[in-house]
């Protein structure tokens, strides 16, 4: 029986040594992080977080089940990325009411008066183009935009022409400051380049976040995604 025992033991470790040799090599494998790589995520269904003032939780509106909601001018909500926004994608879905006037902001300081501020500003009309687009337009910390004079390529054509349904906003800014946006990957008109002074080892103006613009009326945003990376 001993004789037996020895015989299947050693049997078994021959199988293990043969199998351990028979596996795939990975000396090629490379562990570093791939580009582009998400930072940051939300579905819409908190504001932990986030410093706000009115804005909530629509439980029933989202894209799908809940999402951020805004009702009026000068509500907001904001927070901190951590890091500069330099080859960075935003992506997020939007939904604006009739005649609603909202506002996107990055590269911005905790007190809403960073120099070097992004703003995209999403009017939703049928029939008139309004200034709206990317610029650099924050004249109200995290309250308001300012006018039309702060957008260097304005929309010249109503864009968001149909309330209430869902748009995909996708924002690129490339590692030279550069920002492009598109409406569901459809690429708009309207760009802006970052001031050179933003560097990447900047710690103060990482913070983004929506606001009711002047006009405010009511809009719905979700499923907000920050990659490393152009996507």
């Amino acid at each position: 029986m001993k004789k037996l025992i020895s015989f299947l033991f050693f049997s078994c470790c021959i199988f293990i040594v043969n199998a351990q040799i028979a596996l795939p090599s990975f000396q090629g494998f490379n562990s570093a992080k791939p580009s582009p790589f998400l930072v940051f995520s939300s579905d819409g269904s908190s504001l932990t977080g986030w410093t706000f003032g009115g804005a909530t939780i629509d439980l029933n509106n989202g894209n799908p089940s809940s999402c951020f909601k805004i009702t009026a001018a000068n509500q907001q909500f904001y927070r901190d990325l951590g890091q500069t926004f330099h080859n960075k994608t935003i992506l997020f879905d939007y939904k604006p009411g009739t005649s609603s006037d909202m506002g996107f902001l990055f590269a911005q300081n905790s007190g809403g008066n960073s120099v070097y501020r992004v703003t995209l500003r999403m009017w939703q009309d049928n029939v008139n183009a309004k200034p709206q687009g990317l610029g650099s337009v924050d004249n109200g910390g995290w309250l308001y935009l300012g006018g039309p004079s702060y957008y260097p390529v304005p929309e010249t054509t109503a864009i968001f022409t149909t309330a209430n349904i869902w748009y995909k906003i996708k924002i690129q800014i490339t590692a030279n400051r550069v920002c492009t946006w598109y409406i569901n990957d459809v690429q708009q008109i309207s760009n802006f380049t970052i001031n050179a002074g933003y560097t990447k080892a900047n710690t103060t103006q990482c913070y983004f976040g929506f606001l009711g613009n002047n006009y405010g009326g009511t809009a719905y945003f979700d499923n907000l995604e920050i990659w490393n990376g152009i996507k």
